[in-house]
């Protein structure tokens, strides 16, 4: 999303521009920095992409091909901006600017949602998979331990009755789920390095669990929430409207969609700095709360 907003700022200015027929030093400089931190963008998105390839060997092929499909598209628009614009040739008319730039940015959309999006979801499944399973690991070794720790106190049960009983409590509800449950033994023998050992296991298994926990959520959230406002994106919208639209068709009922813009919020941006945006853009979304 970060290298399609500065893609969207390119054609915004460039076909601002290119309407007029003329470029001031200001603008080249404005039009050169937004080049810049698009070059920027897209190197990030390539380094992440990379990353993902190489750790996960059955998508590096497709995760390569959007990035060049994407950085591809970038070039194809940069290219016209500095060969056209930048050199004060004009020989490519606003429309035509726009409507190029506009399929590049669609199609990067497209490679988004259809590709990068999905792959996001085949991974964060593939995480909890492994986490389910070193949990029923961790169930079939504190069993195993609970079984163990039974045999051996048949012959002292009289002697430690009560260290025993903590022992297997806590073993039983780590079997059964309950992973809040913890060994207490007030002794200085093997039964309590035991204990200490199977709270210790216990402790590592909780963490593992509430960083799977925490990354799925974050995951989920920077794919169904805009960054900036903070509001649910255009995904999540699709599947709001496809699920009011269905339900509307099975009670028969009408269902009405309401579009709200914010006028000459370019104008906020060219005048003010897109800084003033995003402060625009924050504050709307709050009052839109």
């Amino acid at each position: 999303p970060d290298a399609l907003e500065h893609f969207g700022q390119i054609r915004a200015y460039g076909t601002s521009i290119l309407a007029e027929k003329q470029i001031t030093e200001q603008q080249k400089i404005k039009m050169n920095s937004l080049i810049v931190e698009l070059g920027s963008a897209l190197e990030e998105l390539q380094i992440n992409l990379d990353k993902t390839g190489r750790h996960n060997r059955e998508m590096q092929e497709s995760v390569s091909a959007v990035s060049k499909d994407i950085t591809g598209s970038a070039r194809q628009v940069t290219g016209i901006v500095e060969s056209d614009i930048l050199t004060g040739r004009f020989s490519t008319t606003p429309n035509d600017f726009f409507n190029i730039a506009t399929v590049a940015i669609d199609k990067s959309y497209a490679q988004m949602y259809d590709s990068l999006l999905p792959a996001a979801e085949t991974l964060i499944k593939a995480r909890v998979a492994r986490a389910e399973n070193i949990l029923r690991i961790s169930v079939g070794i504190a069993s195993l331990l609970f079984l163990v720790v039974a045999y051996f106190s048949i012959g002292i049960y009289y002697a430690v009755t009560s260290s025993i009983q903590s022992l297997a409590h806590a073993a039983h509800a780590f079997v059964n789920g309950d992973l809040s449950k913890r060994v207490l033994i007030n002794t200085r023998d093997e039964l309590s390095r035991v204990g200490d050992i199977f709270n210790e296991m216990a402790d590592s298994f909780n963490s593992l669990l509430e960083e799977h926990r925490a990354s799925e959520d974050l995951i989920w959230k920077q794919a169904n929430f805009d960054a900036l406002t903070g509001l649910p994106n255009r995904r999540m919208f699709h599947d709001r409207l496809a699920q009011e639209i269905k339900k509307a068709h099975r009670t028969e009922l009408k269902v009405a969609l309401l579009f709200i813009d914010l006028d000459k919020f370019k104008e906020v941006n060219d005048t003010l700095g897109h800084t003033m945006g995003d402060i625009l853009l924050k504050e709307a979304a709050r009052r839109l709360r």
